[in-house]
């Protein structure tokens, strides 16, 4: 008996495994934005082979975080050292007004995040590497664009669907949406197949994917760039259709780069119609085009289609597929003509 409470407290004595995890940020000159967050590490580990179970355990786990609050977490690039505090979910952001300066070339630049507290009677002293992304000062424009049901199949109009892709699915066997890769990386190269215009991915889904999400786009090439999700913890739980956090996190990224010009691209399935508009409105001079992929849902389609005859908004591409869209950005010059074929094998085939 003594034996068993003796090593009872042992075990409620025993060293949690904490980790800081970085999300992507960038920064211009102007503004340095990355967040990121403290909690139990879960020993997610992604492969291509995972069997059905441990899949649904990892992704399980991805939803069953243990966060940890009120982290002070320390920020340090090059001479620059910011401070904050993680919040009640275990997140931590820093936009800070003093940015980094650019180079003649895009970069993505090493950050050191600190942390040193004491947790459950233990003491802790983490230290963990970020990324911050600083886009090319001569990029022709930048590139943002929605995730889910625009570049992966997601099924976000058909809740059962949706479940089955999240949870029984591991991120290679997420299915992209064909010629979708070959469209932005053809974006990003510009009309000569030289340029490296910046990329960014913003999604309503939550953070608790990030390494997910980043694994999907690595493995099915598409351009590497900040992917600026949902914090439940700071907004709490919202309706799914809920524009706040994309309206925030693009509304960053035009603020940021005031002098470079952006393509935005979505679907009709949520509210990108409305949302890019919105800037478009608030930034005329920086929206290039609006691109919205069709989705053929009868209700989706009658929500959308009064809304555009409600606001008549300019320089709206509504598609059907990325072939569509990237003949258009050929036909503005956008892109070259070399991508295009491939994009059509692409489409064709699936």
């Amino acid at each position: 008996m003594i034996r068993k409470v003796i090593m009872g407290r042992h075990w409620l004595r025993k060293k949690q495994n904490i980790i800081i995890q970085p999300y992507r940020g960038y920064s211009s000159i102007n503004r340095l934005y990355l967040g990121g967050r403290v909690l139990e590490d879960e020993q997610i580990t992604l492969h291509r082979d995972e069997s059905f179970f441990q899949t649904l355990r990892n992704n399980y786990k991805r939803w069953e975080s243990d966060e940890i609050a009120d982290v002070p977490v320390t920020l340090q690039i090059g001479q620059q050292i910011h401070q904050t505090v993680t919040d009640r979910e275990g997140y931590f952001l820093f936009d800070e007004a003093e940015g980094i300066s650019l180079h003649n070339e895009e970069q993505w630049k090493i950050a050191y995040l600190t942390a040193d507290f004491v947790y459950r009677h233990t003491n802790y002293d983490l230290t963990r590497q970020a990324e911050i992304f600083l886009p090319n000062p001569t990029a022709e424009f930048g590139i943002i664009s929605d995730i889910d049901d625009t570049i992966m199949h997601t099924d976000v109009l058909y809740r059962l669907r949706m479940l089955k892709n999240t949870f029984l699915y591991n991120p290679y066997k997420r299915r992209p949406l064909p010629g979708m890769a070959t469209w932005i990386n053809a974006l990003r190269k510009g009309p000569k197949g030289t340029s490296s215009n910046p990329v960014f991915y913003v999604s309503k889904s939550p953070r608790n994917i990030f390494d997910y999400l980043s694994v999907f786009l690595q493995f099915n090439q598409f351009p590497k760039g900040p992917i600026l999700l949902r914090d439940f913890g700071r907004t709490g739980v919202r309706p799914p259709d809920y524009p706040g956090h994309k309206l925030d996190e693009i509304d960053k990224i035009f603020q940021t780069y005031p002098g470079l010009s952006f393509i935005l691209i979505g679907d009709i399935a949520g509210r990108d119609a409305e949302i890019y508009h919105h800037f478009q409105k608030k930034y005329p001079s920086q929206v290039l085009s609006i691109y919205l992929r069709n989705i053929i849902q009868k209700n989706r389609d009658k929500i959308f289609y009064s809304w555009r005859n409600e606001h008549n908004p300019i320089n709206f591409q509504l598609i059907e597929n990325p072939l569509e869209g990237a003949t258009h950005s050929l036909q503005q010059g956008w892109i070259g003509p070399f991508f295009l074929d491939k994009i059509k094998n692409e489409v064709k085939d699936s």
